[in-house]
């Protein structure tokens, strides 16, 4: 697995700092404040995945964000001056981050039994006869007895 970048955690501290940036005004120039927390928690989120060393999780995180920085400017939530500062950094977080999964464990073979030895050779039981087969005194064919 490939150790993660410091890039995508300076990103995620300048996107989180954008989002911030609107906590308390709705002025045109700032993110209104249930949506800079939003942003926030979710580039905390990307972090804590990168520094538990789990990228997979992170990039899913960072798409995440990408994605509802996407809707909110969609929506009209972002200010003009911020959007499209907003989405160029969360496209490039996500764009940063790379998952690579580990390789597939291969299924261990259970090893042939070792072939008999020359003591155990020819040493099995022939089979018996069965009972019925066995010709007793006085109950042969034609014998009235």
């Amino acid at each position: 697995m490939r150790r993660p970048a410091r890039q995508p955690l300076a990103l995620i501290v300048v996107a989180a700092g954008l989002a911030a940036s609107g906590c308390g005004s709705s002025s045109s120039g700032s993110l209104p404040p249930e949506l800079a927390r939003t942003l926030a928690a979710r580039s905390d989120e990307v972090a804590r995945a990168l520094e538990r060393g789990d990228p997979c999780a992170a990039e899913r995180l960072a798409v995440a964000l990408r994605l509802e920085a996407g809707r909110a400017v969609a929506a009209g939530e972002v200010p003009g001056a911020l959007a499209p500062e907003l989405r160029r950094r969360t496209a490039r977080l996500a764009a940063a981050i790379t998952c690579v999964a580990p390789p597939p464990v291969a299924p261990v073979a259970e090893p042939p039994p070792p072939p008999p030895s020359d003591t155990q050779k020819g040493t099995k039981e022939k089979p018996k006869k069965h009972e019925k087969h066995k010709k007793e005194k006085g109950h042969a064919k034609g014998h009235k007895g």
